[in-house]
């Protein structure tokens, strides 16, 4: 089957955040992320498209193969992989901030590549819980979904007021632990299971509400001559010292 006209301008659309909020619909392509999709009950198919090489048995959604010139139209790969899933946008008002930890508060993560990173760490430690606060790349926009690999489906990612969601955490009693450079090394410190890691902007660090509201500031120890860690990666070593005392 080829694609209309408009049917490939509209799956285009959903490159972009405007659009994908207007149509409630966001976009998942490979193999291993619409195979996680079609595992999940979180998530309403809205539609299946696949060339011919694509062999996975898909129940209860429309499915439609197309050519492989098509999927390089609406895909946003360099090399397109063989299905692409068009996915209904959870409803937010099923989400609330959580009650226990431990936590992770994006603060101005701005490179979707390095939300979608954090988002696969957090998954791999076991950590089911994101704040996304302002200025965050957003969850569903393609190359988080990509650099995710499937596992934005796995924990539980919702958007909050930074001020907000602090004084929650705050009033529920969890520790506040942001990444700072400026902060105490974090081989010292001991976790509580309810921790929040707030990790802050890639060029700009933490935001003045976090600095101020955080219980404590923490520093991956530095041994070379770099200028900084990558977000995504220092969030990966935060989450390893946590995840290996919780689990003592």
């Amino acid at each position: 089957m080829s694609l209309t006209k408009n049917e490939i301008k509209r799956l285009q659309s959903l490159q972009h955040l405007k659009f994908r909020k207007q149509h409630e619909l966001f976009l998942a392509e490979g193999p291993k992320i619409v195979q996680e999709l079609l595992k999940n009950k979180n998530y309403a198919l809205e539609a299946i498209y696949h060339t011919s090489e694509w062999r996975y048995q898909a129940s209860g959604v429309k499915v439609v193969e197309i050519s492989s010139t098509d999927l390089s139209r609406i895909s946003l790969l360099t090399t397109p992989n063989e299905v692409l899933a068009v996915v209904r946008l959870p409803d937010p008002s099923s989400l609330s901030l959580p009650e226990e930890g431990p936590v992770l508060l994006l603060d101005g993560i701005q490179d979707p590549g390095n939300v979608g990173t954090i988002i696969r760490t957090a998954d791999w430690f076991g950590i089911r819980d994101i704040i996304l606060c302002s200025g965050c790349a957003d969850i569903y926009a393609p190359k988080t979904v990509q650099a995710a690999m499937g596992s934005v489906f796995h924990v539980r990612c919702q958007q909050a007021n930074v001020k907000e969601a602090l004084d929650h955490f705050k009033k529920a009693d969890f520790e506040l632990c942001l990444a700072d450079i400026d902060g105490t090394d974090l081989a010292a410190h001991t976790f509580r299971q309810n921790s929040v890691i707030i990790m802050g902007s890639e060029g700009l660090g933490p935001s003045e509400t976090a600095r101020k509201m955080a219980s404590v500031a923490l520093n991956v120890k530095h041994y070379g001559q770099a200028e900084s860690l990558n977000v995504g990666v220092a969030c990966g070593i935060i989450c390893n010292a946590l995840r290996n005392q919780l689990s003592a």
